[in-house]
């Protein structure tokens, strides 16, 4: 039976995959010889006769004007060049290269004369492909190996910053920050990366938001390290979570906030349920108070910005959203730890609220002024005020993110709301103009504005403001904020704590007053 044109096809390729291999083989036979400092005929006489035609067939059609060929003849080429800046020259080579019996019989013979033996290097005695090899592998060795460590606050090499309708997405790509806890300032400035420290404050704080999109798996690996799935999980297990207290479980659904807490301890098997189930968010308080590294962030930052910072996690499964749009009383500094978070952003009703709102109606607040989604790596900030809503895209992993807010309660008005009434005590011992009487019968008409019928009350407490003012800008005068004083003083993160040999003492004697300083 003769074969078909299928099988002759298939007896023709395996044919020429023969010739190929034994070609490539005769040609790497041929390299190694010219290393070795013989001759090609040498090697050659060594193989079968039968391979002595496929050797003179190599010849020609390297002397032919074949093109993959020619292609193969001066990549290797290329390769001899660059080994031959490595590798000693052939002579050096036939000198070094001995066989293992001669090596042992010259360390036998050393060993006898009582000097001692020379170590050479390995390098020496292995081949080129293995000897690329090795110092591939020195080049790439772990960065805890290398000579040089890197800065941890690098700023990224190429930076790309593109304006939308206010919003400013800054992206990279390179080395990113990684967290730097040497000092305050170059820890924030790890945060807001690649912006620098007076940029943010000049064109940012409190006046629009600015997202920072990186690229780097290390970073996006240091972030998910803050707090994951994971180790919430590990939390359950081992502490008192408790609903409400410690963990907020919600949904937002229908344009509907609704909350699904349970009561008393919260265990893994009923979070795992109401997440993976019924697709609610699980909003954890304050995860510094068991996650060391961020205790160490949120006490830096409160050195920083001198009050109190604080953060939440929130974690949302995909297709889901926990939160109705609201803003928020705060400066809000958002890490995207796991997955993507899909924002969007819209305009403040009031700018640098005193106070966070209820939940708003989705037909009230208007169409969004910045939609985006967050990877993993990223950092969003936003002034208080602005009003957000975010939720995790379908299809995706869930969605982890820890926000960092501070600056709650910390304008001039609260300065001015506690220092104002030390001062004005302070200056009626000095000025008697503080000390003289209300106009007879001031405060007997009810619902009569201030001094409308009174101009010389209206005119007198005009006066005294301006002497205010002038005792505020003398500088004997201290500007006094005993309440913020006291409550940054009492509820602050103490400094971390490093020492694990040693279990933390506990809080002793009583909260700060006045008196102490």
């Amino acid at each position: 039976m003769k074969p078909s044109h299928i099988q002759k096809k298939r007896q023709k390729r395996r044919e020429n995959r023969r010739k190929s291999r034994e070609k490539k083989k005769l040609w790497n036979l041929m390299n190694e010889s010219v290393a070795l400092g013989t001759s090609t005929d040498t090697s050659l006489k060594s193989f079968p006769e039968q391979d002595s035609k496929l050797g003179q067939e190599t010849t020609q059609i390297f002397v032919s004007g074949d093109k993959n060929h020619r292609d193969m003849v001066n990549q290797n080429k290329k390769k001899k060049q660059l080994s031959k800046l490595k590798q000693p020259s052939p002579s050096e080579t036939s000198v070094k290269i001995k066989s293992p019996q001669k090596a042992k019989k010259k360390a036998k013979h050393l060993k006898e004369k009582g000097k001692p033996l020379v170590e050479k290097s390995t390098s020496s005695f292995m081949g080129p492909a293995q000897r690329t090899k090795q110092n591939t592998s020195q080049e790439k060795r772990p960065l805890s190996q290398s000579k040089e460590e890197p800065t941890s606050a690098k700023r990224l090499k190429t930076k790309k910053t593109v304006e939308k309708g206010g919003l400013s997405i800054v992206s990279d790509s390179g080395i990113t920050a990684r967290f730097d806890l040497s000092s305050p300032q170059k820890l924030f400035e790890s945060i807001i990366s690649p912006v620098s420290y007076e940029r943010f404050f000049d064109e940012y704080w409190e006046k629009k938001p600015l997202i920072a999109k990186r690229n780097d798996t290390a970073l996006t690996e240091e972030y998910k390290a803050l707090f994951s799935r994971d180790i919430l999980k590990r939390l359950l297990k081992k502490q008192e979570i408790e609903y409400i207290r410690d963990v907020n479980v919600c949904r937002y659904v229908n344009g509907r906030r609704e909350s699904l807490n349970g009561t008393g301890r919260a265990t893994s098997k009923q979070i795992d349920k109401l997440f993976d189930q019924s697709r609610a968010t699980l909003q954890f308080h304050q995860p510094q108070r068991f996650q060391d590294k961020l205790w160490q962030l949120c006490s830096l930052l409160e050195c920083l910005f001198g009050c109190l910072v604080g953060a939440n996690v929130y974690m949302t499964p995909p297709g889901s959203q926990g939160l109705a749009p609201h803003y928020d009383d705060v400066e809000v500094f958002i890490l995207q730890l796991e997955g993507r978070k899909h924002w969007r952003l819209y305009t403040p009703p009031v700018d640098l609220p005193r106070d966070y709102s209820r939940d708003l109606e989705q037909g009230s607040i208007g169409q969004p002024t910045h939609d985006f989604v967050l990877e993993a790596g990223d950092m969003l900030y936003f002034p208080r005020g602005t009003v957000h809503q975010a939720d995790t895209p379908a299809g995706s992993q869930h969605s982890t993110h820890v926000t960092i807010s501070t600056y709650q309660r910390n304008s001039y008005g609260d300065l001015l709301t506690s220092t104002l009434p030390m001062l004005v005590q302070s200056v009626m011992d000095r000025d008697v103009g503080f000390r003289r009487g209300l106009p007879v019968g001031a405060l007997s008409t009810v619902g009569v504005p201030m001094g409308q019928d009174h101009e010389d009350m209206r005119s007198h407490l005009k006066k005294l403001l301006f002497s205010l003012a002038d005792q505020v800008g003398s500088s004997s005068a201290p500007l006094l904020a005993p309440e913020l004083l006291q409550d940054f003083m009492s509820n602050r993160l103490p400094p971390y704590y490093k020492d694990t040999s040693q279990p933390l003492a506990s809080p002793k004697g009583f909260s700060p007053c006045m008196s102490v300083f």
